[in-house]
This record gives C-alpha cells, sequence and structure tokens, in this order.
C-alpha cells in the first residue's frame, strides 16, 4: 500500500468512527485516539526530512566476483576477450557475427573488464591464494559451477539495485513534503499551505457537518487529513469541546450551513 492510500485509510476509518458516535451524546476524549494518529501524520511533513545516498559498491563487488569467475574459466573463453593478452589489448564489445543467447551483449563489457581486471597487478595472485589450486578435480569442477551461479547472481542483484537507485534519486526531501502536504491539506507544495476549505473537502463550505463529514467510499467528501481532524474535532450541533483532546477546549463551532 502507497503512503497516500495508507492515509487515505486512515482518514476513513476516522471518519467511519465519527459517523458511529454521531447519534449519541460525545464524551470528552471520544476521538483523542484518532486525532493523535492524525496529526502524527501532519508532525512528519513538519520534521527536518533526510534522504540519505549511500555509496555504490555493488559494481566494484560485482567486478571481484567477474574476475574471480573468469580466472576459473577455460583458456578458450578467456581468449575471447583479448587480441593480444601481452600487449593488454581487450575486445571490450561482442564482436560482429558472434551468436547471442540473448544476454551476451549486455553483459560483454562487464566480463570483458574481468578478463582485464586479471591482468592487473596483485589481481591473479589474490585469486590464487583464495586456496582454488589445493582442490582436487572433483572439488574444482564443483567450484566452477558455484561461483558461475554467484556471478550469474551478481550480475542480476547489481542490475536489480541499480534500478531502486535511480528510482530513489527522484525522491528529495522537498517533493516527500510537498506530497504530505498534498494528502494533508490537498495542495502539493513543500511548505505547509493554510487550510482552504475547497482543497479538503467536496461542494460548498456553507454545507451542514453531516453532508460533508458522514459517508464513506463514493459518498466520502472529505478529501484530506485536514479534513478529517476538522470532521472529528469541530464542535456541532452537540458543542463538545473537547472530543479530541480531554484537557484543552475547543472553542471553534462549527455553526450547520454557514462556516463549514
Amino acid at each position: 500500500m502507497t503512503p497516500k492510500a495508507t492515509v487515505a485509510v486512515t482518514a476513513l476509518l476516522a471518519l467511519a468512527l465519527t459517523a458511529k458516535k454521531g447519534t449519541a451524546a460525545i464524551p470528552a476524549g471520544a476521538n483523542e485516539q484518532e486525532f493523535g494518529a492524525l496529526c502524527a501524520i501532519v508532525d512528519i511533513s513538519r520534521s527536518d526530512i533526510t534522504i540519505n545516498q549511500f555509496p555504490d559498491q555493488t559494481a566494484a563487488l560485482e567486478g571481484a566476483v567477474l574476475a574471480l569467475n573468469m580466472s576459473l574459466a577455460d583458456e578458450s573463453w578467456q581468449k575471447r576477450f583479448s587480441e593480444d593478452r601481452a600487449k593488454k589489448e581487450w575486445i571490450k564489445e561482442l564482436p560482429a557475427g558472434t551468436t547471442d543467447p540473448g544476454y551476451w551483449k549486455k553483459s560483454w563489457p562487464k566480463w570483458a573488464a574481468a578478463a582485464e581486471k586479471l591482468g592487473a597487478e596483485g589481481t591473479t595472485l589474490e585469486i590464487k591464494n583464495s586456496g582454488f589450486e589445493t582442490l582436487n578435480p572433483i572439488e574444482k569442477a564443483g567450484a566452477k559451477v558455484s561461483v558461475a551461479q554467484i556471478a550469474a547472481e551478481a550480475q542480476f542483484l547489481t542490475q536489480q539495485i541499480a534500478e531502486k537507485e535511480n528510482v530513489g534519486k527522484k525522491h528529495t526531501a522537498a517533493t516527500v513534503k510537498a506530497a504530505l502536504n498534498e494528502a494533508i491539506y490537498g495542495v502539493k507544495q513543500e511548505a505547509p499551505p493554510d487550510f482552504d476549505p475547497a482543497k479538503n473537502y467536496e461542494g460548498a463550505e456553507t454545507q451542514a457537518r453531516e453532508a460533508i463529514c458522514v459517508g464513506l467510499g463514493s459518498e466520502a467528501k472529505t478529501t484530506t487529513i485536514a479534513g478529517a481532524i476538522y470532521c472529528i474535532c469541530g464542535q456541532d450541533n452537540a458543542q463538545a469541546e473537547k472530543v479530541c483532546a480531554r484537557n484543552q477546549a475547543d472553542t471553534h463551532k462549527w455553526t450547520s450551513s454557514t462556516n463549514a
């Protein structure tokens, strides 16, 4: 469920509770819990929002795994990526005429980088020190399969992480606050807007409270968090002053059909 959908559900629950209590005397604090829940959402919009951007280490880790996998590959496969290994000339794109099973073209640059990494100083020694050479033939065969599977999974996860990061980078503290204010006040902007009846419920502001606050689904006219708070806390004919806070009276009176 999206944050906006969650906000809407919370508001509807608050309205449902209000509707149920409308036919009886409303005691002090009757809507205190609902008021607290909705106010918590408002508090989030007014807080300092920080979106952390973590350093991208996936490419380096993926490269190390692919280099290990390349070191265990057959020499015939390794030679595909080098015109002359002594001169360090690498084939960084899928050669024309090569049959592509469906993923070679996309993966080839990374494989070529892994082959090039093998020739870097220290890389080959590091791989030799991994203990592979101490395995017997059967163990080596099993290790090759396992590393190949890990390398494939590393490529898949790296792609998934990159896609998620691209989505995450679209959000800033300003856009998050704007989205929250839209859900709360009906106005999409970073700074908290003033309460505007026309943005918080449907219809004219001269409607009676029951016309605005009672109803669910397609009949609901309250469209925001602020509108929901107004409905569950504003005084109506019963003149209950402490319906949302036991120790603090609400002096605003909702005079039906005049100042909703």
